[in-house]
C-alpha cells in the first residue's frame, strides 16, 4: 500500500509527540491543558449591491445605518459615482477588493449636496463604496454610476485634480498657518487640473475652498474674489445647497472685512435657501450667524428672535452643539443689553451642552464668555476659575489664537485681583501667541495696553484694518471651517478679547465675549 508523503509526515509527527516508554511502564498521562482556542473567523463583509452605469439607486438611511455598493473595474478603467445627501451629512468610504481604504469623503460642505467619487484602476479591481449616516436623524440619499469606461487623458487629468484636492483638504485640516499656506498651493494645482479637464463642478468646489482658507488667513479680499469666480459656476450647476453655502461664505468674508450690511444681505439669502430646502440644520446655523452680526449692528431684538429660532430648530433635529452655539450668541446679546443674569443663564446652558458632547474647543469659548459675565458682575474669583478651566482646553485643542484670548482675559482678571506681576506674565504669553499666529491687531492691542517700559511703542505695529481676533468654535456647517463650507466649516467669527486701559483701569466692555458664527 502506498502512503502519501503528507500523510506519512503527519503520522511521524504524531509519533514524535509522545516520549518513548519501556515495556511494562505505564504510559504518561495525556496533557490536561486546553488546546488553543480557534481564532475567530474574519468577519464576512455584508453583501454589496453592484452599481450599473446609468442606474440611480435612492433610499433613506436611519441613524447609524450603512449601505454597501460595489463597482468592478478592468485595468485602465475610470468611473464616477455620484453620491447625494438630503437632510443629513453622510460619510462615504471607498475600499479596494483587498479591503484597503482608497479614499474617504466625510462631512461635506453643507447639506443636500451631491458629491462625486472618482475611481481609476491601474489593475483589475472591485471597489466597495460604503455610505453611513452617523447623525441622530434619518435622511435621504442616492447613488448614481454616471461614468464607467476606459480612461481617457481627460479622465486621468480629472482624477489627478481630485487626488490633489483631497490632499489639500487633509493638509488644511491641520489648521496651522504653514499648513494652510501649503493647502493654497495644492488647491491652485487642483484648480489648474480641473480647468484643463473642463470640470466646472470641481473648479467651483476648489474656488470655494480657496476662499475659506484665504478668509482664515486674513486675506479677505482674495477670499471674496474666489467666491465671486465660483458664483456663476455654482449657478450653472443649479444646486441650491451649493448657492446656500456660497452665500454664507460671502457673508462671513464681508463680516470679517467690516462690511456688516453686505454680510447681513448674504446671510438673509442663505437663510432663504435653507428654508426652501427645508434644511433645518443649515437654517439653524445660518440664523446663529445672522443673529451674531445683527447684534453687532445694534439690532438686538431681531438678533434675539433669530437666535431663538435657531435654538428651536436645533432641538427639533436633536443637534445639541448647534443649539449650544445659538445659546452662546444669545448670551452675548443679553450681555450687550446689560441683562447679565439672562446672559449667564444662556451661557451656563451652552457650557452644559458642550460638556455633554465633549466638545472641548467650544466649551473653552463658552467658559471664556461666561468669565466675562462674572467679571462684569463683579465676581472676579469665579471669572478667574472659568478662565483657568478654559486655558488647558485651548491648549489641548491647539487653538492658539483662542489661547491668547483667554490669557489676555486672565491678565485683566489678575490685574483686578491686585496681582500685576502675574497679569504681566499672562500679557506676555498672549502677545507671543498672537505674534506666532500672525494676528497683528490683537498684538497691537496687547502693546497698547501693557506697561510701556516692557514693550516697543505702538507705532511699530501695523494692524490689519477691520481685522478681529478669531475665536472659532468649529472648524465650520460641518464642512470645513461651523462654516457652511467644507465639512464641520462654519467658521466662527471672533470677537475682540478684553484688555484694560493703560494704568490698569478697566474700560467698559473689557473681557469681550466670543461670538459663534458657524
Amino acid at each position: 500500500m502506498r502512503v502519501s508523503s503528507s500523510l506519512l509526515i503527519a503520522c511521524l509527527l504524531g509519533c514524535l509527540a509522545w516520549p518513548l516508554v519501556s515495556p511494562g511502564q505505564a504510559p504518561p498521562k495525556r496533557p490536561t491543558t486546553e488546546p488553543p482556542a480557534t481564532p475567530p473567523a474574519a468577519p464576512v463583509p455584508p453583501e454589496a449591491t453592484a452599481l450599473l452605469r446609468g442606474q440611480v439607486i435612492e433610499g433613506n438611511l436611519a441613524s447609524g445605518e450603512t449601505r454597501h455598493y460595489q463597482v468592478s473595474l478592468a485595468a485602465g478603467e475610470f468611473a464616477v459615482v455620484m453620491v447625494g445627501q438630503v437632510g443629513v451629512e453622510l460619510h462615504v468610504a471607498v475600499a479596494g477588493d483587498d479591503g484597503r481604504r482608497l479614499e474617504r469623503v466625510a462631512g461635506w460642505d453643507g447639506r443636500s449636496r451631491t458629491r462625486p467619487v472618482l475611481l481609476l484602476a491601474n489593475t483589475a479591481t472591485t471597489c466597495r463604496i460604503t455610505i453611513t449616516n452617523h447623525e441622530r436623524q434619518a435622511g435621504a440619499f442616492f447613488v448614481h454610476l454616471t461614468t464607467h469606461r476606459p480612461a481617457t487623458a481627460v479622465d486621468r487629468q480629472r482624477f489627478t485634480a481630485f487626488e490633489t484636492f483631497q490632499s489639500a483638504q487633509q493638509t488644511r485640516r491641520k489648521n496651522t498657518k504653514s499648513d494652510l499656506e501649503m493647502a493654497v498651493t495644492q488647491l491652485h494645482e487642483a484648480l489648474n487640473a480641473y480647468q484643463a479637464a473642463n470640470d466646472t463642478d470641481g473648479e467651483a468646489e476648489t474656488l470655494v475652498t480657496l476662499g475659506l482658507i484665504y478668509d482664515n488667513l486674513g486675506q479677505t479680499q482674495r477670499a471674496i474674489e474666489c467666491y465671486d469666480r465660483a458664483f456663476p459656476l455654482r449657478r450653472a450647476g443649479g444646486e441650491p445647497a451649493g448657492l446656500m453655502q456660497l452665500f454664507n461664505n460671502l457673508a462671513r468674508a464681508y463680516d470679517h472685512a467690516g462690511e456688516k450690511r453686505r454680510a447681513v444681505d448674504y446671510y438673509r439669502q442663505a437663510v432663504a435657501q435653507a428654508d426652501t430646502l427645508r434644511d433645518h440644520k443649515s437654517g439653524s446655523v445660518l440664523r446663529t450667524n445672522l443673529g451674531y452680526t445683527l447684534n453687532i449692528l445694534g439690532e438686538k431684538q431681531e438678533a434675539l428672535d433669530l437666535l431663538e429660532q435657531a435654538v428651536d430648530l436645533a432641538r427639533q433635529i436633536s443637534e445639541p452643539e448647534i443649539e449650544a452655539d445659538a445659546l452662546n450668541n444669545q448670551g452675548l446679546v443679553y450681555e450687550s443689553l446689560g441683562l447679565l443674569p439672562r446672559a449667564q443663564e444662556r451661557l451656563e446652558r451652552a457650557t452644559s451642552l458642550y460638556r455633554q458632547r465633549n466638545d472641548r474647543r467650544s466649551l473653552a469659548v463658552a467658559l471664556t464668555n461666561l468669565a466675562c459675565i462674572h467679571y462684569k458682575a463683579g465676581r472676579t474669583e469665579p471669572a478667574r476659575l472659568a478662565l483657568e478651566e478654559a486655558l488647558p482646553l485651548r491648549r489641548e485643542t491647539g487653538d492658539k489664537r483662542g489661547e491668547g484670548v483667554t490669557l489676555a482675559s486672565l491678565a485683566v482678571t489678575f490685574n483686578q485681583l491686585g496681582q500685576p506681576a502675574t497679569a504681566q506674565t499672562h500679557y506676555e504669553q498672549a502677545l507671543a501667541l498672537f505674534q506666532a499666529v500672525g494676528d497683528r491687531t490683537s498684538e497691537a492691542n496687547i502693546l497698547d495696553h501693557s506697561p510701556p517700559a516692557r514693550h516697543p511703542p505702538r507705532s511699530r505695529c501695523h494692524p490689519r484694518p477691520g481685522a478681529q481676533i478669531q475665536t472659532p468654535v468649529h472648524d465650520g456647517l460641518r464642512g470645513q471651517p461651523r462654516e457652511l463650507s467644507h465639512r464641520r466649516p462654519a467658521p466662527i467669527p471672533p470677537p475682540p478679547h478684553c484688555l484694560p486701559r493703560p494704568g490698569g483701569q478697566r474700560a467698559p466692555g473689557t473681557i469681550q465675549p466670543s461670538g459663534v458664527t458657524v
